[in-house]
């Protein structure tokens, strides 16, 4: 599959249901630093990717599982999210 077709994917997918970033995902298509380095919470950030804002209390950003944000039908739809670790 190229990388539009996944692109385009993960975009549809987002509008409807949420964002998601899990940390298996994220090894699979980038380099990072080891697991037995992200030992805390604090290790990860999640920021929106248009203003750099941290994630709200909303959205799961942890070390076990990476980012998800469930679209809600009372909210706007989650935005997109950039994952960074430390």
């Amino acid at each position: 599959m190229s990388v539009i077709a996944i692109s385009l994917i993960t975009r549809l997918f987002s509008l409807f249901v949420g964002e998601f970033e899990p940390l298996d995902s994220l090894r699979k298509h980038y380099s990072f630093c080891a697991d037995h380095f992200i030992t805390q919470d604090s290790d990860i950030e999640c920021v929106a990717a248009k203003d750099g804002k941290l994630a709200p209390k909303s959205v799961t950003c942890n070390r076990k599982t990476g980012l998800a944000c469930v679209n809600s039908p009372s909210a706007a739809p989650c935005p997109d999210y950039l994952v960074r670790f430390w």
